[in-house]
């Protein structure tokens, strides 16, 4: 939102979630021109450094999972998602019951 819509810094920005067996990773990225790359990287590391993320509240803990849970549906949307997400998902040895607990997990954390 800072980078995108406040500075208009960039086309895009965004951040999305993968998992895996053994870890999850967070991507973030964004879209920007040459001449305004440092502004949105600087933007990026001070949003993603150590004193944000202790300000971090439960409230804003639940949106995030929520929004998580919520694509869950896109998973499914057409056969190129299905068939690629299965690939994925028998690529990294995925539990036979990962689609099942996979909600649940995300509201463990």
């Amino acid at each position: 939102q800072q980078i995108r819509e406040e500075k208009g810094l960039a086309y895009s920005a965004a951040s999305y979630p993968s998992f895996e067996k053994e870890y999850g990773t967070i991507y973030f990225y964004t879209l920007t021109k040459n001449d305004t790359l440092k502004e949105a990287s600087d933007i990026m590391q001070k949003i993603l450094s150590e004193e944000v993320f202790n300000k971090i509240t439960e409230k804003e803990l639940e949106d995030a999972k929520n929004s998580i849970i919520n694509q869950f549906i896109f998973l499914f949307t057409n056969k190129h998602s299905i068939l690629s997400n299965q690939l994925s998902f028998d690529e990294d040895n995925m539990p036979g019951n990962y689609l099942e607990i996979y909600r649940s997990k995300i509201k463990e954390v």
